[in-house]
């Protein structure tokens, strides 16, 4: 949700957190650039809850 113009790190979390709801497997991209400020703040968080869930973390090439 980064590059549809989520404006606070929690908001960026938030949307995470709901789109991933039912999932096994994801595939995580986000922008980096000036404007995405939020993106960078929102991923430490978003790796600890992963974690936490027992998510494990690859490559692309890794996984194809």
């Amino acid at each position: 949700g980064d590059a549809e113009g989520k404006n606070t790190k929690e908001e960026c979390v938030q949307e995470f957190m709901n789109t991933k709801e039912g999932r096994t497997s994801l595939v995580l991209l986000m922008h980096d650039s000036n404007e995405k400020v939020q993106t960078v703040e929102s991923l430490p968080d978003i790796i600890m809850q992963l974690k936490s869930e027992g998510y494990t973390f690859k490559t692309f090439y890794e996984i194809f």
